[in-house]
């Protein structure tokens, strides 16, 4: 006889049959739960607004709320997937530090605290996007700039007033720094204003190719000053990195639990809007190269260079044209003192940097108009130079080739 609903009555058997089940089905989750969790591991990600995942798109759209859970695409993200997904190590329970500040410098990276007056003197206020202008980061920082803040994981003991080094609780798997970008984005900006007050006074530039004369175009005048200023822009690069990768490899901060740290280079994502700039970042990263190469980095210390990753070659010629869609702008935007080289708009940057996005363009656009120096140096369309999902996966992949 059917029960009410369509349930028919369960006879002892059933009722004997269902309760085995439910016996098995704890010693089963019971078995389960006491599996082992994979050990959990510590991966610093240190840096810029590449570390930190920022595009311009994703923060204008969700402005004035821009938490940090918006950028969760950068590198540091597809960097750690890929530790996370090794099958020859239990890396499952990686757990991602980053400290990434948008628009941070060498300089603001050391900061103007203790540790930063005592190796750098020259130091300025730690991270102006969080302190500055109030926007959350991924990890907060307290009142600490990066480099204390990343000490402070490598030494618990730093700034608990102890005096003494402690390991870490939890194993140092990796750590990624990228900085300088905005060091050189500063350095143009500081060109720019030169070149602006020059063409107001006289009319033209005196920033000009070795035996010629005075420079009537702009923006060929800023190329020349930032050659004529590149040493000492990548020397003071080269060395505040250095500084930053010695106090992290220090034993006196506490720093022996780890493998490696892997700096990630440089590309070039103003290719086609500053002339001669890719044969200068090429001359950046190499110089890195060199210097590691030399010993005058801790022996640790690894160059992850992703400049042909994101770039590719640019060499002049029809079949490079054709290989990575380069359109040629016009003779006079050939790369100085490279006869035959000239700048290019590749394909490259539009499938991994946010170059030509149109949700952006009207904002830069708007942001070019505001600068004093517009009338000299007009918006040429760069859009925005951060990496798209698909260039953080192909900077992560840059570095993942150099780790451990």
């Amino acid at each position: 006889m059917q029960a009410m609903y369509g349930f028919r009555k369960r006879g002892p058997m059933a009722s004997c049959m269902a309760l085995a089940l439910v016996l098995a089905g704890l010693v089963f989750s019971t078995s389960a739960s006491a599996a082992t969790p994979p050990p959990v591991k510590t991966y610093l990600a240190l840096g810029d607004s590449l570390a930190f995942g920022f595009t311009q798109e994703k923060a204008i759209i969700n402005s004035p709320n821009e938490a940090p859970t918006y950028f969760e695409t950068g590198y540091a993200n597809a960097f750690a997937k890929k530790v996370r997904a090794l099958k020859t190590e239990n890396n499952k329970g990686l757990v991602l530090v980053n400290n990434g500040c948008p628009g941070e410098t060498t300089d603001s990276f050391i900061g103007i605290g203790p540790l930063g007056k005592a190796i750098d003197p020259e130091g300025t206020a730690a991270c102006p996007y969080h302190f500055a202008k109030g926007l959350p980061l991924h990890n907060d920082l307290a009142t600490l700039s990066q480099l204390e803040d990343a000490v402070s994981v490598l030494n618990p003991c730093f700034t608990k007033g102890k005096g003494e080094v402690c390991k870490p609780p939890h194993e140092i798997k990796a750590i990624t720094l990228d900085i300088g970008a905005n060091d050189e984005l500063k350095a143009i900006e500081k060109c720019q204003k030169e070149i602006q007050k020059e063409f107001e006074e006289k009319g033209f530039s005196e920033y000009h190719e070795e035996g010629q004369g005075p420079q009537e175009n702009p923006e060929l005048a800023l190329s020349f000053c930032i050659a004529s200023k590149h040493k000492e822009i990548f020397a003071n690069i080269i060395g505040k990195t250095k500084l930053i990768t010695g106090v992290l490899d220090s034993n006196g901060y506490g720093t022996n639990w780890f493998a490696n740290i892997i700096l990630l280079g440089f590309y070039n994502p103003q290719a086609f809007v500053t002339p001669g700039s890719d044969s200068l970042q090429q001359l950046l990263n190499f110089e890195f190269e060199q210097a590691i190469e030399k010993g005058e980095f801790p022996p640790n210390v690894k160059y992850a260079n992703p400049f042909t990753k994101i770039n590719g070659k640019v060499e002049g010629s029809k079949t490079e044209e054709k290989n990575i869609g380069c359109e040629k702008i016009a003779s006079e935007t050939e790369v100085p003192g490279e006869p035959g080289k000239f700048l290019c708009k590749t394909a490259q940057l539009g499938k991994y940097t946010e170059e030509g996005n149109p949700f952006v363009e009207p904002f830069q656009k708007a942001e070019a108009e505001a600068k004093p120096w517009k009338a000299y140096f007009p918006y040429m369309g760069a859009g925005d130079i951060h990496p798209t999902p698909v260039g953080s996966t192909a900077l992560a992949t840059v570095l993942f080739e150099k780790w451990p």
